[in-house]
């Protein structure tokens, strides 16, 4: 059985109707317009009388526009069909159990212990001492040093020093962890929630640091 276009058979059908209908009005004997009444009756009439062939005219142009965009539109490239985008899948790297940084501790909780150190610190009333201002090159240092003897430490250990920080020195300190969990130097762990914090040297990268190359401007 021989396939059939729908699309090819409904516009047949429809020009097929059009014309007949078309044939039949101009069959049919044409009215006086003159004799016709004033007002709208004499504008019904008027379209009534008017040519056939004219509105058949407006209609093949009309036509014609849709079916010329339609094979403008068809020249033109179709995702899908002609272009494809390109799907690359988004797999997760897989990072080392040693390089591992904040991944087992939210950082939120880092920022409410920093919350907790601060407000230890006790205000100066009667003066303040104008300390000689610590870079975040040293403060790494200092952490690191903390760190090599006994593998670990506790976070807020390094706030307890025998001389109360200042709240500068704290804020350094804190960055100073950042940047090393950034390059991969420590781990950030919590065994249990609300327990202490540790920070672990992660794996021999301490011993390849070079703080010289830490950029200060990006902190100030």
């Amino acid at each position: 059985m021989r396939e059939i276009n729908l699309d090819i058979a409904g516009e047949f059908l429809v020009m097929a109707s059009t014309l007949a209908h078309l044939k039949s009005r101009m069959l049919l004997p044409r009215q006086d317009v003159a004799s016709a009444q004033e007002g709208a009756e004499v504008l019904a009439v008027a379209e009534e009388t008017e040519d056939p062939r004219a509105e058949l005219v407006r209609r093949l142009l009309e036509y014609q526009k849709y079916k010329d965009a339609a094979e403008q539109l068809a020249t033109q490239d179709l995702l899908g069909r002609d272009v494809f985008a390109r799907n690359v899948p988004v797999e997760a790297v897989p990072i080392p159990e040693e390089e591992v940084g904040l991944q087992e501790f939210s950082v939120l909780k880092l920022v409410e212990a920093l919350d907790r150190v601060l407000e230890r610190l006790q205000p100066k009333l009667q003066h303040e001492v104008v300390r000689e201002r610590v870079t975040l090159s040293e403060a790494i240092l200092r952490v690191v040093e903390r760190l090599r003897p006994h593998g670990q430490v506790l976070f807020e250990s390094l706030f307890t020093e025998e001389e109360t920080p200042s709240r500068q020195e704290v804020v350094i300190t804190f960055l100073a962890i950042l940047e090393m969990v950034k390059r991969r130097l420590i781990r950030v762990v919590q065994d249990e929630p609300l327990g202490p914090i540790l920070l672990l040297p992660n794996g021999d990268a301490l011993e390849k640091l070079a703080p010289t190359e830490v950029d200060d401007s990006d902190y100030r």
